[in-house]
């Protein structure tokens, strides 16, 4: 299987895990993809602690390199790729690097 394929692959896996954390509220969702389990992580903008918490959590994981951050758009499709994480956004998900041979 090519990269672009299991790229492919793991974004509509990653479509439906998203819709599983999905709420009506103001509060921002970052899905973290692992394959030794996911972790999800919300913040409200408004609460200090919790933005911190996320901005910890995102900066980590771009730090260890262990994949990259993307910002999804309103329709639930994939959107930019961020390198700051960023309070405002909606929904991010952090997905692991494809290594191939």
């Amino acid at each position: 299987m090519d990269r672009v394929t299991f790229e492919r692959m793991l974004y509509e896996g990653m479509k439906d895990r998203l819709k599983e954390h999905e709420e009506e509220d103001d509060m921002g969702t970052m899905s973290i993809l692992s394959q030794k389990g996911d972790e999800t992580v919300r913040w409200d903008k408004d609460d200090p602690a919790s933005v911190e918490n996320a901005r910890k959590k995102f900066l980590e994981f771009l730090a260890e390199r262990k994949g990259m951050a993307i910002r999804m758009n309103e329709d639930g499709q994939k959107g930019d790729k961020m390198t700051d994480f960023d309070p405002d956004a909606e929904r991010v998900v952090l997905m692991p690097l494809v290594v191939g041979g």
